[in-house]
């Protein structure tokens, strides 16, 4: 019998307290003995025929006098490191200078990003003498073959590709002597040949390199395909470096064996283990897989025979409270409902589930139960918060057996308005709304907010408003660390973290408040994940660790999901998914977004319209998100001074506040409808930075429904097309889509990319007084990137400064000058078309996204998928023509983009419904009013390799280039095309057949107008 008092047993008795070294595998008895204290040394013996360790055997050593135990090989008299053997990383970062990550995956810790040291400050336990040797696929402890003399010197670093945005890509950079380390030895990594039939390495995850080399960290070194190095580990035994203290013999600790660590057997990409390479083990060594499979009983007669018997009447009035040892034995399925109210109290007309003010709190421990569940009423008591178990067990020795049956709570977790601070839901069950419910997060107070001197946006008080606290750091993780599912803020009101959902709406309605709405330019009201993208994804760094995608997740109404800055509903990597009988509208970006979806049902859902008066252009979303970190640069470098070209100086102080200042403006004139002189020379510069003159979406596409592949929609059409399949779409209405998207530049210098801290771009043609003369241009900058270019200056570390990358020329322009004595530095940075040196990329938005227009519903990569009965409806398109300045080019460049899907400017593109890479039926579709004021319009579009079957077409209305005449149409070149309207456009690698009949039976369309009409472009 599995009791309490065994499991504290199994905890410390697998420790033999013999000096016997026991061969791998032999039979133990684990129950014999009770804690006491063993010996165990600091490093590995170097001795040879040590007659303390054995060869090639693993042994607790405690490197550190003030320091954890781990677990290490010793291999030919050093001692292996190998956090493979801590996994979740419980004991091995007290013996490091800091640590992290990799940026991909957790299968590597390294240096913190912020963190120079060389190998030897890394691991605490070396000294200056300490040896150095590097054991591939950690087998055993071997000098470096004399290469560069390191011999006894040689560890393991890695190449950028695992903690860098970019990393090196131009060829074997052995042969191009791209540094002093090009030419080591990489014993894990990715291998090509070049053109000379030489053989390089491209990425190296184990780069034999000195122990004292530096950790590089200029702070540019992140992004643009730079070849640095730092200090690495494998977690998966694939590489491992060894040490040996020579100026000091190992030193003996006696350890009592409550801290002696369970040891994990971290699976090598072979599926081989520790145990696979090991000759011996020490007989202390306690395993996690086989500590948790131990049980051991305890010979105790009475325990035995007290058996209770459960049933659905023993849980009626709160929590069964175990207190006498025994078995307790399910007769039946239970369902906690503790002190529900009862079914003629929920059915009268004015039940209240929350009502004050009868002689009872539902749910609650009553006033008679005070003895046996304290604290509800004193406030002080372990009921002090209500029941918060359906079973406590308060006594040793104790079995709980289910005997075939199920217990779970009752599925009505009502959700009140008191519990929106953020709802992660974490345990499985149905959530009923009760009530409308607005989200206003952390939001100041009512006295705050009618102070006479408060700014929402404030960097100088205790909190920052509408974004988690400090002391919510453990709850929402990554705000002021600048790394975790929180960097930017609340991402989503409901966040779904366990499979097994019901959201119901119940009715009510669900939105941001109107203050939120703008203040928390990214978020979701509903998203089933843990974090708002892939963790490597994104305009920030969501973390590696805490990665929840769930199952079976309904949401469901009658309801609506309203006003919100980004999306009604995202989700990421979800299966068996039902969204029904739901309004979705006010939302900017999109209703649903679903990524690498599957078995996904969506059916009785109206989404739309889209908000057509969005306050802000997206500079303002990155400058509230930007918050946390002028607060930084506020409190660190504030006293700092700046002298931008022309201008007089400042300090970095005062160029925050002008930014918190301007930001502060729009949002007085949004929330409280104050009007400012139109000769007040900061709101210009604010309206024109942040005022969203048209209150259509400026960003590169707006969707009513996006099913997208693998990542992110934030690419080209048909780039992310895979792990998508079963979708079901019926009774579907999307209408009331608008872009009016503001094109922006990807600036290259060379082959540097300029980015901002959150992949932003940097907008040249915003920041200067003219660009057509660029001998004269003059920098006038904004607010926002005066405080990058600061934060350029004075901010080193890598976590904050994140993507941001700016060149030294463009530096020079604004801090220098567009001089002749200057070299003109601005024509470097925005070349003229006919020079033959290419900007960078037109055709993106102000995030650097690749621009798809408006679009209804788009479909990417979805297989096997039903679509019936679906009716899209006006869909527009207001953006201007593409940019010249880039010359003559045959399509973006920016991301991921197909050139025969994403062909010439993309941004004025509006479509009706877009498919590609998809394969099943598509039934009784109707389409119509889709417009364009400069490009193509399209009813329903049919990109490549789709395979599907079309039943009762209907297209109506589809206008393209409706504020172009004739001549200008007929007159445009490339990147605009002239503007083209199709009923059903299908393009080639395409297979179209139709359930019954032929295209002139399926197929019907009118009104469908351009200076160039296609019908049916190919059947």
């Amino acid at each position: 019998m599995a009791t309490a008092l065994s499991l504290l047993i199994s905890t410390i008795s697998v420790i033999t307290g013999s000096d016997e070294q026991i061969p791998l595998n032999k039979d133990f008895n684990w129950g014999d003995t009770l804690p006491h204290a063993v010996d165990i040394y600091s490093s590995c013996d170097p001795t040879p025929n040590s007659e303390i360790h054995v060869n090639n055997g693993l042994y607790y050593i405690k490197p550190l006098a003030n320091g954890p135990v781990i677990a290490a090989i010793c291999s030919n008299g050093y001692t292996m490191i190998d956090p493979s053997l801590d996994l979740n990383m419980k004991s091995f970062p007290s013996l490091l200078s800091s640590w992290d990550y990799g940026k991909l995956s957790t299968i590597f810790i390294m240096t913190n990003y912020d963190d120079t040291s060389t190998f030897r400050e890394w691991w605490l336990p070396s000294t200056k003498n300490t040896k150095f040797r590097v054991a591939d696929l950690c087998d055993t402890c071997q000098q470096a073959d004399d290469q560069k003399n390191m011999e006894d010197n040689v560890v393991y670093y890695s190449e950028g590709s695992n903690f860098c945005y970019t990393w090196y890509t131009y060829g074997n950079a052995c042969a191009l002597k791209v540094n002093d380390y090009s030419c080591n030895q990489c014993d894990v990594g990715t291998f090509l040949t070049d053109d000379d039939g030489n053989e390089y390495w491209s990425t190296c995850d184990a780069l034999q390199m000195s122990a004292d080399a530096p950790s590089w960290h200029d702070p540019d070194q992140r992004v643009n395909h730079h070849l640095v190095y730092r200090p690495v580990m494998s977690m998966r035994r694939d590489s491992c470096t060894c040490y040996q203290n020579t100026d000091e013999i190992p030193m003996k600790y006696s350890i009592h064996t409550n801290e002696l660590p369970l040891v994990t057997k971290a699976a090598r990409y072979d599926a081989k283990t520790v145990l696979d390479f090991v000759d011996y083990v020490d007989p202390l060594i306690m395993f996690e897989d086989d500590y948790e499979d131990q049980e051991e009983s305890v010979d105790d007669e009475a325990c035995e025979n007290n058996i209770h018997y459960l049933s659905q009447n023993d849980f009626l009035y709160g929590t069964y409270r175990i207190q006498e040892c025994g078995e307790y034995i399910f007769t039946e399925d239970i369902i906690l409902n503790f002190n529900a109210p009862t079914e003629e109290e929920e059915n009268a007309p004015d039940f209240s589930p929350n009502d004050i003010n009868g002689d009872r709190l539902y749910w609650f421990p009553t006033e008679q139960q005070m003895d046996q569940y304290p604290g509800l009423f004193s406030y002080e008591g372990s009921y002090s918060l209500g029941f918060f178990a359906g079973i406590t067990v308060e006594c040793d020795d104790v079995v709980i057996n289910l005997n075939g049956f199920k217990y779970e709570m009752d599925k009505r977790f009502y959700l009140q308005q008191r519990f929106f601070s953020l709802i992660g839901i974490q345990e499985c069950g149905e959530y009923i709304f009760t009530e409308d419910i607005i989200l206003n997060f952390n939001a100041p107070t009512e006295e705050e907010e009618n102070a006479p001197d408060f700014s929402p946006n404030s960097i100088t008080g205790d909190r920052l408003y509408w974004f988690p606290t400090e002391q919510q750091m453990d709850q929402y993780p990554g705000l002021f660390s600048y790394e975790g599912s929180y960097s930017l803020g609340f991402f989503a009101g409901i966040t779904v973290e366990c499979d097994d959902v019901v959201i119901n709406l119940n009715g009510f309605k669900y939105e941001m408040d109107k203050r939120f709405y703008l203040q928390q330019r990214f978020f979701s009201l509903i998203e089933m994940a843990t974090k708002p993208f892939l963790p490597h994804q994104g305009a920030s760094t969501w973390g590696l660790t805490d990665i929840f995608y769930p199952d079976n997740v309904e949401i469901k109404g009658p309801g609506t999901l309203g006003r919100t800055s980004h999306h009604g509903i995202h989700s990421n990597h979800g299966t068996n998914v039902y969204i029904h009988d739901l309004d979705i509208k006010d939302f900017d970006v999109a209703g649903i977004g679903c990524n690498a979806c599957k078995y996904t049902t969506i059916e009785n859902i109206v989404v739309g319209p889209q908000n057509s008066d969005i306050p802000t252009l997206g500079r303002f979303t990155h400058s509230r998100a930007f918050i946390p970190r002028l607060k930084d640069l506020n409190k660190l470098h504030g006293d700092k001074e700046l002298t931008f070209y022309g201008r007089e100086t400042q300090t970095v102080s005062e160029l925050c506040q002008r930014m918190v200042n301007q930001m502060d403006m729009i949002y007085n004139n949004y929330i409280n409808g104050q009007e400012y002189d139109e000769d007040d020379k900061e709101w210009a510069a604010a309206k024109k930075l942040y005022k969203n003159p048209t209150g259509w979406m400026d960003g590169g596409t707006s969707y009513g429904i996006s099913i997208n592949g693998e990542g992110a929609a934030v690419v080209g059409i048909g780039t992310r097309t895979a792990n998508t399949n079963n979708i079901v779409m019926s009774n579907v209405e999307v209408f009331g889509i608008y872009n009016q998207m503001q094109e922006k530049i990807k600036f290259t210098v060379g082959i540097y990319t300029s980015r901002g801290i959150l992949f932003d771009v940097t907008d040249w043609i915003g920041l200067v007084d003219q660009y057509e003369d660029k001998i004269t241009t003059k920098y006038i900058g904004d607010v926002y990137t005066d405080v990058q270019f600061a934060a350029n200056k004075y901010m080193e570390s890598w976590y904050y400064r994140n993507s941001l990358y700016i060149h030294p020329i463009e530096e020079s322009f604004v801090f220098n000058g567009n001089t002749k004595e200057n070299g003109y530095p601005f024509k470097t940075i925005f070349p003229d078309p006919d020079t033959g040196v290419q900007i960078g990329g037109c055709g993106t938005d102000i995030q650097l996204h690749s621009s798809k227009g408006a679009i209804g519903i788009m479909i990417n990569g979805a297989q096997e998928s039903q679509f019936n009965n679906i009716y899209v409806h006006d869909v527009y398109n207001w953006a201007d023509l593409g940019l010249d300045v880039c010359g003559e080019y045959m399509g973006p460049h920016l991301t991921q983009e197909d050139i025969d899907i994403s062909y010439g400017y993309t941004g004025t593109r509006a479509h009706g419904m877009v498919v590609d890479y998809v394969s099943g039926d598509y039934k009784d579709i109707k389409i119509e009013n889709v417009e364009s004021w400069h490009g193509e319009a399209n009813g329903l579009t049919i990109y490549k390799e789709s395979y599907i079957n079309l039943q009762s077409v209907l297209i109506r209305n589809v206008n393209a280039g409706t504020k172009l005449d004739k001549e200008t149409a007929e007159q445009l070149v490339l990147p605009n095309l002239v503007p083209r309207a199709c009923a059903v456009d299908i393009h080639d690698d395409t297979v179209v057949t139709f359930v019954d009949g032929e295209d002139i039976d399926n197929i019907r369309f009118e009104n469908v107008l351009g200076y160039e009409t296609l019908n049916n472009s190919k059947i």
